[in-house]
């Protein structure tokens, strides 16, 4: 028991060193792949031990080949730990342990065996546990080169270029320049302002250096044009003139041509009446300047003296040939309703020169003449007959007396009646409102068989 209680405390002691050791970390040995690769971990106790174990861990591009100890005999071997025995029972006092790898076929890079201890061995009073640590790393060659990364060696600037490089697999080493830092720029500041017609400038300063500046040009405003103001005003013929000028600087100013406006032409006005031994004279001018633009002669006037007239109808002559061989028209007329009837007056059987107006109301008609001004009345005569038969003579001498003109006259029972108006009269052609009359024209036509369906 005294035996076992020495050996447990040496194995504490021993671990504690162990325990303590730094990690180690061996230099890069260069294999190629299908290479085997072994790594040694060594120990020592200043008193005899009996077992001891180590564990191990390998990259993925190896696979375990063996474990072998030194000192010890090699038991239980496997991936995570290898345990030495001291089949003599007196225990020893140093030794090792080795793991053989194979590299794999495709492994690239670094490779790498790395031991760490392992703890919860079965019996801890006849166990020792290695807890110095050890990393063996490889380089596997290959063919194609494979880079490392970036280190910089020299930090950039604002002022200066940095750098930085890095190594491959195949050992060949690269460097590259780090720009310089781009500068954090503040606001853009106005320094010179911009005009309607020149550019103005702006700046900005690096916030990581004040003395690094940026200046750009303002593009110029350009004219703020106010409303165009007549200064000469156009007429028919002549140009006229406009002005603008800028809201921003009075000083700039714009001035264009107004086009002529033109004449306007205006109606006929008769300059000078025709007589019956002059020609008269009409013109048209332009309603803005009055100037003349179209003259025409106005033809002599035809004076027409004591002209007989009547309202347009039927003729007498063409239902009563036995009576009369005179053009003289009468119109049927209907007064049994009240209301105005305008019926047209013809003269000489050539011009309309005026109206006779009726005015029909509770029982009573009023016939007024009202003829074209200018025309002279010598004399005038209106009668009614309440039928065609009842017409013996179509000359008012010849009749009687004239129904009043302007006044109201009793209807009587009879209300579809015959409308006999005649007048004598002085006019001449020109007169407005004078219109020549064509006895065959199709509206008159239309009216005469009007009229003779109300005699029916």
């Amino acid at each position: 028991m005294r035996k076992g209680l020495r050996i447990t405390a040496l194995l504490v002691l021993l671990a504690v060193m162990l325990l303590a050791a730094p990690l180690q970390t061996m230099a890069v040995e260069t294999v190629n792949p299908g290479d085997s690769v072994t790594a040694t971990i060594n120990w020592s106790s200043s008193t005899p031990i009996i077992t001891a174990e180590v564990g191990y861990t390998l990259s993925s591009g190896l696979t375990w080949v063996s474990t072998k100890a030194t000192g010890l005999s090699t038991m239980a071997p496997g991936a995570k730990k290898a345990v030495g025995l001291d089949m003599s029972g007196e225990g020893v006092t140093s030794g090792s342990f080795t793991v053989t790898a194979k590299v794999n076929d495709d492994a690239t890079g670094e490779q790498s065996i790395v031991f760490s201890s392992i703890s919860g061995a079965p019996d801890t009073e006849r166990i020792l546990t290695i807890a110095a640590g050890k990393t063996v790393t490889y380089s596997v060659k290959t063919d194609d080169e494979i880079w490392g990364e970036w280190v910089v060696t020299k930090e950039a600037t604002h002022d200066e270029e940095g750098s930085k490089k890095r190594t491959s697999n195949l050992g060949n080493e690269q460097t590259e320049v780090i720009p310089k830092t781009e500068c954090v720029w503040g606001d853009w500041n106005e320094v010179t302002a911009p005009t309607c017609t020149k550019e103005g400038s702006e700046e900005r300063v690096c916030t990581l250096n004040p003395a690094h500046k940026e200046t750009r040009a303002i593009d110029p405003l350009g004219h703020d044009w106010g409303e165009w103001q007549e200064i000469t005003p156009a007429t028919c013929t002549d140009k006229g003139s406009e002005k603008r000028v800028c809201k921003r600087d009075a000083t700039h100013t714009e001035t264009r041509d107004i086009d002529p406006l033109g004449h306007v032409e205006g109606p006929w006005e008769v300059e000078r009446e025709p007589t019956e031994d002059m020609p008269g004279e009409r013109v048209k001018r332009c309603t803005r300047c009055r100037v003349v633009m179209e003259v025409e002669a106005i033809p002599y006037r035809i004076m027409y003296y004591d002209n007989t007239a009547s309202t347009q109808g039927p003729r007498f002559r063409d239902l009563r040939p036995e009576l009369t061989k005179k053009w003289y028209m009468f119109t049927p007329v209907d007064l049994s309703q009240d209301g105005v009837q305008e019926i047209e007056v013809l003269a000489a059987n050539r011009y309309y020169i005026g109206k006779v107006i009726l005015k029909v109301s509770g029982g009573m008609v009023t016939i007024e003449p009202k003829l074209v001004r200018g025309v002279n009345v010598k004399s005038q005569f209106v009668t009614l007959f309440p039928s065609l038969s009842e017409v013996t003579a179509v000359e008012p001498e010849q009749i009687g007396e004239s129904l009043p003109f302007g006044e109201p006259i009793a209807v009587g029972e009879d209300t579809k009646v015959l409308l006999f108006a005649h007048f004598v009269v002085d006019y001449h052609d020109h007169l407005p409102g004078v219109r020549v009359f064509y006895h065959g024209e199709a509206a008159h036509r239309q009216l005469v068989e009007k009229l003779l369906g109300l005699m029916d």
